[in-house]
């Protein structure tokens, strides 16, 4: 679910930012990554209460007591942890491995499709699927399915149009999940109903749109879709985003399409783009990583590291909504990734929450 906090907690955090509270966890001396102005901040320090940062700024000694632990980060940098914006979580581990692995490489955030689990389990086997995954070391958000099949079989355990509108209001369902163009255009699906849904109640509704151009992309925008991750060249991706979509630019194990779209990563475009696995394979999970090497890989490749670290974190929590999430800054959840060796993104320590949950 989507976390606030509450009027207690907010008198909580001011108090500490003011010193009359002492912080539970305050990294000190670190070089942050500002997200929001992209720039490092030299021998900055960040305090914590609770699953929140109270402060943050270039001495935090007046938020510190008796009780309170504090991390020395000198000679080490501090950034927001990742959100993988568009995955497929279950399609090759079960999710107790998945996150192991992922949360080491500092991803705090996952937004997962769930059409997988969808043909296979039913509604009800859905649903507890979806509540299986509350309460895990790091925040698992989906998509509702719009259970887009070419099977009669596969359609005839899919969700009803009423159960799948009820999906879509779950806290923990951030929108809907990608809806094939040529079957969406051809009308015969519950999309639309599910769109006009999701954007009267704020939330997503993302595409998957390969080889959808011109008038055909055009007639599909019209479906309330706003986002693709299936773009494979340059030009596919410029007309997306001149006509108002978000890009996941996707590096998984099956699709690898980082070398191809980084000449889209520029000044001008890069708050309209974010970085997405959509499969990742166990042998890459354990040998190279999860959004970490997309991020690592996008800084070899020329990007600027504050834009690249930008675009795995601000950039898809706002695509979400998910305001709490995405910058180190007073308000914010204390998911916090500290890292050395900036050309390789050594991550060293990963928080969710203001608790550490992977080193």
């Amino acid at each position: 679910m989507i976390e606030t906090l509450s009027v207690e907690g907010m008198k909580d955090l001011a108090a500490v930012a003011l010193g009359e509270k002492e912080a539970d966890l305050v990294v000190k001396g670190v070089d942050l990554v500002n997200v929001y102005t992209r720039e490092v901040l030299k021998k900055y320090s960040v305090a914590t209460k609770g699953k929140w940062i109270a402060f943050v700024g270039p001495d935090a000694g007046h938020t510190i007591g008796s009780r309170t632990k504090v991390i020395d980060g000198t000679g080490k940098a501090l950034i927001p942890g990742f959100v993988d914006g568009h995955t497929h979580m279950l399609y090759y581990a079960s999710p107790q491995e998945f996150l192991r692995y992922a949360m080491r490489g500092g991803t705090t955030t996952i937004v997962t499709e769930i059409m997988e689990v969808t043909f296979a389990l039913g509604y009800r086997g859905l649903v507890e699927y979806l509540e299986a995954l509350k309460d895990q070391p790091i925040k698992i958000f989906s998509t509702a399915p719009p259970s887009i099949t070419l099977s009669k079989d596969a359609a005839a355990r899919a969700p009803t149009l009423a159960q799948l509108l009820a999906l879509l209001k779950r806290e923990d369902v951030l929108g809907v999940g990608e809806g094939f163009w040529q079957e969406v255009l051809r009308s015969q699906t519950n999309f639309p109903a599910l769109s006009a849904e999701a954007l009267k109640l704020r939330k997503t509704v993302e595409g998957h749109a390969a080889g959808c151009r011109n008038q055909r992309l055009a007639a599909y925008l019209n479906y309330g879709v706003s986002s693709c991750h299936e773009s494979v060249s340059l030009d596919e991706a410029m007309e997306k985003l001149r006509i108002g979509m978000y890009i996941m630019i996707r590096e998984g194990t099956g699709t690898r399409n980082l070398a191809a779209l980084l000449p889209v990563v520029t000044e001008r475009n890069a708050r309209r783009l974010m970085w997405c696995t959509d499969d990742r394979h166990p042998h890459d999970l354990l040998e190279d990583g999860h959004i970490d090497s997309i991020v690592a890989a996008a800084i070899r490749g020329g990007v600027d590291p504050v834009t690249a670290i930008r675009m795995a974190t601000l950039n898809p929590a706002e695509r979400f909504g998910l305001t709490h999430l995405g910058a180190v800054a007073p308000g914010r959840q204390a998911d916090l990734v500290v890292f050395s060796d900036p050309s390789r993104l050594r991550i060293e320590d990963v928080y969710v929450r203001g608790e550490l949950v992977a080193r």
